[in-house]
């Protein structure tokens, strides 16, 4: 049986936070915000000067309990009583609190309680080696339910990351398509690229978090921060069919930030699929100007029976389309282009909206960014910035994790 609401605790009051996520659950009426964290009492960001206070924001969610850590969450009433976590704290926090609400879930189902749901802000983390320890947690919590007498009515605790292009519509027929119906065959050749009209974003010294680089990380920039969605798609829709193995990549760098702003690999993969990736900010524009100007994605993705094209401006749903070439066919599979859906009116994308289903209970919601999903993007832009800095090409870390099983 469904609950009644869904309890959601909101991790991280920046930017994306107050400009999506809190005004889409504030817009729904099956959800309660049941909690704010964030560390400071008054939220900043270079990319929105006018971030309300936490009290402010108190006031904003219905006067619901604000926590300075996860952890004050955890010992609290509140976080007693969520069934939700949405995390969108910066990049290299993202493992170190997804690991101690994943056990917070382990404890619940021990216990006997109900289930704790995450998403999970891309890109998963910043650390290949985190992104490989995150995906064998999420596991340990998913066979702790299926092992464990619960109850949870049969239910799985949801763990996705919010790559919300991977919910769209496009997305599940091009994976249906080469997945379930084979529709082009063996896999044998993958071209893509994005560029975005993100220059100012990258090439900006303010923009600290997206141009430098944190604990392990070799480089930040463009692959980091838009990279990672190009590839989570593909990686998607592509399933065990695409497994990277290594990389040669070379990129180029702003002189006023130091952070990446193209990049051109050659990823090559198990049964010897070879994968093209190319991507840039300096598509002229600004993707959150007047007028705002949208990035253009393309993906081709060619099998021994046939290809799959699908590419597109993704302001401008007119401007591409879903389509499948055989030797005698062109069949048009979806007549619209739809990447990430960014749009702030509403109740949010179709991510947030299988999330949400998860917390009240449904078992009808999708699985469009899996953390099997996430640790192969981690795998590759890891191994783009190591090649970048070697000169050669360099092994995909970490394989002992991509193995063909159920995703939770």
């Amino acid at each position: 049986m469904s609950d009644s609401k869904a309890r959601i605790a909101v991790i991280g009051c920046g930017w994306w936070a107050q400009g999506w996520h809190i005004p889409h659950l504030l817009c729904n009426d099956n959800v309660i915000i049941c909690a704010l964290v964030d560390k400071v009492s008054q939220p900043t960001s270079d990319l929105n000067p006018n971030l309300v206070s936490m009290d402010q924001l108190q006031e904003i969610c219905g006067n619901c309990p604000v926590y300075t850590s996860v952890e004050e969450l955890l010992q609290s009433d509140a976080g007693k009583e969520m069934n939700g976590a949405l995390l969108c704290t910066p990049h290299a926090t993202h493992y170190h609190l997804a690991e101690l609400l994943i056990q917070e879930g382990m404890n619940r189902i021990l216990a006997q309680r109900p289930l704790l749901h995450i998403l999970l802000e891309k890109p998963m983390t910043t650390d290949v080696e985190e992104a490989q320890k995150l995906h064998d947690l999420v596991h340990s919590y998913w066979r702790t339910c299926s092992i464990t007498n619960n109850n949870n009515n049969n239910n799985v605790p949801y763990f996705q990351l919010n790559h919300s292009a991977n919910f769209r519509q496009q997305a599940k027929v091009a994976r249906d398509l080469i997945q379930n119906q084979a529709k082009i065959g063996t896999i044998r050749h993958i071209n893509a690229s994005m560029a975005s009209p993100l220059s100012w974003l990258f090439g900006h010294p303010k923009n600290i978090t997206w141009n430098t680089p944190t604990g392990n990380m070799l480089g930040n920039g463009f692959a980091w921060g838009q990279s990672s969605h190009l590839l989570a798609w593909i990686y998607h829709v592509t399933g065990d069919a695409v497994m990277p193995e290594t990389v040669f990549c070379q990129m180029n760098h702003s002189d006023t930030s130091g952070a990446d702003l193209s990049h051109a690999a050659t990823i090559v993969c198990q049964n010897d699929i070879t994968f093209s990736l190319a991507g840039t900010c300096l598509l002229p524009g600004n993707e959150h100007g007047d007028p705002p100007v949208g990035k253009e994605i393309s993906v081709e993705i060619y099998g021994s029976e046939g290809a799959l094209f699908y590419k597109g401006n993704d302001h401008d749903p007119a401007s591409g389309r879903l389509e499948l070439r055989t030797d005698t066919t062109v069949k048009v599979l979806c007549d619209e282009f739809h990447f990430e859906n960014t749009d702030q009116e509403g109740t949010g994308p179709e991510s947030l909206q299988s999330f949400l289903a998860a917390c009240l209970g449904r078992k009808d919601y999708d699985k469009g960014a899996s953390s099997l999903v996430g640790l192969k993007s981690i795998q590759t832009l890891d191994a783009m910035y190591r090649s970048h800095h070697s000169g050669a090409a360099e092994k995909i870390a970490g394989t002992r994790v991509i193995e063909r099983r159920a995703t939770p």
